[in-house]
């Protein structure tokens, strides 16, 4: 049983209310988010963008902006790589508008989910270097990939790295010390010199700040910058953020915007889920809206959703946002995978099986024990260490008490640490089938001999 506590920090609620004429309730929620000061309430309640902090405090921003506008001017090639969840899509939307608004001579390529994994990939480089790309950009992704982004540079490439996840480190004798790529140029509010107020934006609006950085270098007018608002607030709700302070000025703007956007591939988004010509909410965003966006990434390719924001044309519009719709009705026929005995591995008491795949692992503690796990990064930018000898290895652990499932697996000689959403969990029988919810894949396992 759930024990609910309410938490009661104190302050003159009554006042409060009758101050900014809100209910008490409401001023007890503000407090209890630490928002005490009388500034603080005020931006709370009626924050406006001239609240949001210039994206002239972020570190490497003026480099970056130097770096891609002598491409931009020369007409040298470049390549936006970006992510297949929702802030991933949305970040490449807003930086390839932004650069192809300028002039630039780019192009996208977001990653497949099971062909290439999350993020930049050596083989991403190589590729990129053989279409006569010069200059990689990132977003949501990249800085992690310190192996990754000096393979590029071997190859005399130029990168800028745009992310908002955590900077990988490492805890030594003389304190934590940093693992920084070697980027050309690194826009990351989470740096810890960067001075940027706000270290909770998600990808999409670190992207979206470098075009406004651009369109000011180029004098665009101060109107288009609008545009960027409402993929703005469907990657800040889609991504989690805290909707507090910049956050949640964003999102309060651009859903005062989207039932009237101009962009024609979410017009027929909103048309499809019935919410054409309605007040659109958060909660629209997070439960309709965005698993719309989201979900081509994870059934098929993030490139039908990036598709779809760049519709010019809204038949075209609706048929891709048909196909999506398509997609994510199309039945999958459940898996059937036998696993023989010498794929059993023996590590610290557990048996493994690794599929020959890459997408299934399976682990077997006791007989009809089993679980499933799918090759995927629910919570790609938490990095965990393990002590295995082989990177081949993958561990999962099923927590039946609390029904959530976490994984963890090796890929470069890193384990990802998984957290897989409680609408993901796994159901196991005794007789060792098990089948995911709401994933549509079943294994069977089948073995005549137990591993020693």
């Amino acid at each position: 049983m759930e024990k609910w506590v309410l938490a009661a920090k104190r302050a003159d609620f009554q006042e409060i209310g009758r101050k900014y004429g809100i209910d008490p309730v409401i001023a007890r929620i503000i407090r209890n988010r630490d928002i005490t000061e009388d500034a603080e309430i005020n931006q709370y309640l009626n924050g406006t963008l001239d609240d949001i902090p210039s994206w002239k405090s972020l570190k490497d921003i003026d480099k970056a902006v130097e770096i891609i506008s002598q491409k931009i001017d020369l007409g040298i090639r470049m390549r936006i790589i970006g992510d297949y969840d929702i802030d991933g899509v949305t970040a490449t939307y807003i930086l390839l508008k932004g650069f192809k608004r300028l002039g630039a001579n780019v192009d996208t390529y977001i990653p497949d989910r099971i062909a290439d994994g999350y993020g930049i990939h050596n083989h991403l480089i190589e590729k990129a270097k053989e279409d006569g790309v010069d200059t990689i950009v990132t977003c949501d992704n990249g800085i992690s990939a310190a192996d990754q982004i000096a393979f590029a540079k071997k190859m005399g490439m130029t990168v800028v790295v745009t992310d908002h996840h955590e900077v990988p480190f490492e805890d030594t004798e003389e304190g934590r010390k940093y693992k920084l790529p070697l980027a050309d140029a690194i826009i990351n509010p989470k740096q810890s010199d960067c001075t940027y107020p706000n270290k909770n934006i998600c990808g999409a609006v670190v992207a979206m700040k470098l075009v406004f950085a651009l369109y000011e270098k180029y004098g665009i007018p101060e109107r288009e910058k609008e545009d960027y608002l409402e993929p703005a607030a469907i990657a800040t709700v889609g991504d989690i953020m805290d909707l507090q302070g910049e956050n949640r000025i964003l999102v309060k703007e651009g859903l005062l915007r989207l039932p009237h956007t101009k962009n024609k591939g979410l017009k027929a988004l909103i048309r499809a889920i019935g919410l054409e010509n309605q007040k659109i909410s958060s909660y629209d965003i997070g439960f309709r809206l965005g698993p719309c966006i989201n979900a081509s990434g994870r059934l098929d390719t993030a490139m039908r959703s990036m598709s779809l924001l760049q519709c010019e044309d809204e038949e075209e519009a609706a048929r891709k946002r048909e196909q999506i719709s398509n997609e994510l009705k199309k039945p999958v026929d459940p898996i059937t995978i036998e696993i023989k005995n010498d794929s059993y591995h023996l590590i610290n008491g557990f048996y493994f099986a690794w599929c020959v795949d890459g997408n299934l692992v399976l682990e077997c503690k006791a007989q009809g024990d089993l679980i499933l796990t799918l090759r995927d990064d629910w919570n790609k930018e938490t990095i965990r260490k393990l002590g295995f000898d082989s990177p081949s290895y993958s561990v999962s652990q099923l927590d039946r008490s609390d029904k959530r499932k976490y994984s963890v697996w090796f890929e470069d000689e890193r384990a990802r640490f998984v957290t897989i959403p409680i609408e993901s969990i796994v159901s196991c029988t005794e007789t060792g089938e098990l089948t995911t919810i709401n994933t549509i894949t079943e294994v069977k396992f089948k073995t005549s001999k137990k591993a020693d």
